[in-house]
């Protein structure tokens, strides 16, 4: 059976590729006040504190979100106002506007969902009118851009979640771009032990992806090792969790993917991502479509469906070897629900199709393939 990940893998050739100055040359590695996270929150919660120190400690901010922003946010001490997000993932800026009007609130958190951009030039109207502060969180589409300018530099601050998009085991940013805020963190090495065992899956992903499964074999093996670490209380800290601990809050982008970062092919990344997206929204009908095009210059993080029926498709299409996610699923408790039904419509259908740069046509027909057979 074959295996298709979710995420992009690490290739052997990686290691020994010569650097291609990606720090030099592609937004946002080559912006003079670019710091870099482990985890892309780290950036977040560093930044609540800053603005609760500079008296701005409450944020308007996106009913529709994963939730680490929100816990780092709430760690750092900052007070959130919920807006709307209508059920394609655009803000609805009548509700928007008016809870500026009644709040008073001066700083605006905004996201680009999977790479689709926001509406930045009406936002760049409400900062003008309101004078607020935009926090760009750009997490879900490095290297998208608006009108030829890139997302994550409309912001007074912006947010990347690098690992996102790129083959590399741990890394996050935050961008300051209005230099009247002038904030640093110093960052420390993270965890060798986790970066290593990040490291690793994602070469056997690579592995599973040309081997057909002698990935998870090994993957197995390193599972058996990862108990042994947690005998010897060595916690292992991975990337794709749900969770916040301020202890962690300092810690920088490990070594590896800095050298990693500056080995890969930002045009290829972009090329064949889109490409990929194109493919699934031609093979997939339209009804299940979140969005009805791709916008130029979006780099799609994955391909998103909405589907009544999605624990069933989640669950068939994973045993048939499709690493599919539900995206945000879960709301964070701070949120009051009820006030956002549109925000719930998105969490209970929406699922993750993988399009990132690994995958060629053959896997993505399979993938589109079995969705068609399973989605109502």
């Amino acid at each position: 059976m074959p295996f298709i990940p979710s995420l992009q893998s690490i290739y052997p050739h990686y290691w020994v590729r010569f650097p291609r100055k990606v720090f030099k040359t592609v937004f946002p590695f080559n912006h003079p006040r670019l710091m870099y996270f482990y985890f892309a929150r780290n950036g977040i919660y560093h930044l609540g504190e800053y603005l609760k120190n500079k008296g701005m400690g409450r944020m308007l901010f996106p009913a529709y979100n994963h939730g680490n922003e929100i816990r780092a946010l709430l760690a750092a001490g900052v007070e959130l106002e919920y807006y709307k997000i209508l059920s394609d993932t655009n803000i609805d800026f009548d509700d928007l506007e008016k809870k500026i009007r009644q709040t008073g609130i001066k700083v605006l958190y905004f996201i680009h969902y999977v790479g689709m951009p926001q509406n930045p030039e009406k936002i760049a109207e409400l900062k003008k009118k309101y004078n607020l502060i935009l926090i760009e969180d750009n997490a879900l589409g490095l290297f998208s851009g608006f009108r030829d300018q890139p997302l994550g530099s409309f912001g007074d601050v912006s947010i990347f979640c690098f690992y996102k998009t790129l083959p590399i085991p741990n890394g996050g940013g935050l961008c300051i771009n209005n230099p009247e805020l002038n904030f640093t963190v110093a960052v420390k090495a993270p965890q060798l032990v986790s970066t290593l065992s990040r490291t690793a899956g994602l070469v056997f992903t690579w592995m599973d992806l040309k081997f057909d499964g002698f990935g998870r074999k090994l993957q197995k093996i390193k599972s058996s090792f990862g108990n042994i670490a947690d005998k010897m209380e060595v916690e292992r800290v991975p990337v794709l969790d749900s969770q916040f601990d301020v202890s962690r809050a300092d810690w920088g982008m490990s070594r590896i993917s800095y050298y990693l970062i500056d080995r890969v092919s930002v045009e290829e990344i972009c090329e064949r991502r889109r490409k990929n997206y194109q493919f699934m929204h031609e093979h997939i009908p339209e009804k299940f479509h979140l969005f009805s095009e791709l916008p130029e210059q979006a780099v799609p993080w994955f391909f998103p469906v909405k589907v009544k029926n999605r624990e069933v498709v989640f669950r068939e299409l994973t045993s048939r070897g499709v690493d599919c996610a539900r995206f945000w699923r879960h709301s964070h408790p701070d949120i009051p629900a009820e006030r956002f039904p549109e925000v719930r419509e998105l969490r209970d259908l929406i699922l993750e199709l993988p399009i990132h740069q690994d995958l060629d046509e053959k896997q993505l027909s399979f993938i589109s393939e079995q969705f068609n057979q399973l989605a109502k």
